[in-house]
């Protein structure tokens, strides 16, 4: 591999020309020449964990706002030693700690944010199809914390983050369900947010947070159509190769090759397999 020195007149190049690989590290520009061959055995644990990698990556860009301000103070590191920024150690935690056997987010296990305030203590939860009121403890932490809470909609895969709504103080609040989500499957999370330990330069510098915690769910799956519908929502959200591999993961397309696309779509839509209760 070849490096050459930084200098801010000479154009930095990506990509390849040749046999030759251009990219930039650093601000100092680096060459290298392209490999021969690239060993890809194709394994069946290589495939696993590519796929559980890809649904892990999937399911993090879905609460892309949730986890930059829960995962900001994250404490892990890489393999070499660095800090995870808040985007890696959100898809780490979902990947080792929040999926089923299908590679299926388990929303019961899923944790939003990570942090040092005391956590959101529940002394009443009620669940409407129209709203959510919420009563918790003040002991502990201070009175400035703001609530953050967050709707999880697992048979839209979306999610609603509901930012600094409420001082700790404050004892009570009441979150309206949106009226198209009514019917559908929502986790309800909740966590601690400090706003005042913020640098006006940099707004995320002191970011304070406590670790959030399920506090309720709104219609829980329980038929087989409803655990259909959610393994199919979730394939959707997938990118088209990663669909394909999802499926052959789970048996969904039939070995031979000779079937046509109908038949494909058939068994892809009828014959899903249920979700673990």
């Amino acid at each position: 591999m070849a490096t050459t020195p930084h200098n801010p007149v000479t154009t930095k190049f990506h990509g390849h020309v040749g046999p030759f690989i251009y990219y930039v590290v650093h601000n100092q520009q680096r060459i290298r020449t392209m490999p021969s061959s690239v060993r890809n055995p194709r394994t069946d644990d290589q495939v696993a964990h590519r796929t559980q990698f890809a649904s892990a990556n999937t399911i993090a860009a879905i609460f892309k706002n949730i986890y930059k301000l829960g995962y900001h103070n994250n404490q892990q590191t890489g393999r070499n030693g660095i800090p995870l920024d808040p985007r890696a150690a959100f898809a780490k935690h979902i990947y080792h700690d929040a999926l089923d056997e299908h590679y299926r987010l388990d929303p019961t296990k899923l944790i939003l944010s990570q942090g040092t305030l005391p956590q959101f203590k529940p002394l009443d939860v009620n669940v409407s199809p129209t709203q959510i009121s919420l009563r918790w403890s003040i002991s502990g932490g201070a009175p400035t914390d703001r609530l953050c809470v967050v709707l999880y909609n697992y048979t839209r895969n979306q999610a609603t983050f509901l930012q600094n709504i409420v001082s700790r103080q404050e004892r009570h609040t009441t979150v309206p369900i949106p009226s198209n989500s009514q019917h559908d499957h929502i986790y309800i999370y909740c966590f601690w947010h400090n706003p005042e330990n913020t640098d006006p330069r940099n707004p995320h510098k002191n970011i304070k947070v406590s670790k959030s915690i399920l506090v309720a769910q709104l219609n829980n799956p329980d038929d087989e159509n409803s655990k259909k519908l959610d393994l199919q929502q979730h394939l959707y959200h997938l990118t088209a190769p990663w669909q394909t591999k999802f499926r052959k993961q789970l048996n969904l397309i039939p070995p031979s090759a000779e079937q046509s696309q109908n038949s494909k779509v058939e068994i892809r839509n009828s014959q899903l397999p249920p979700s673990p209760d």
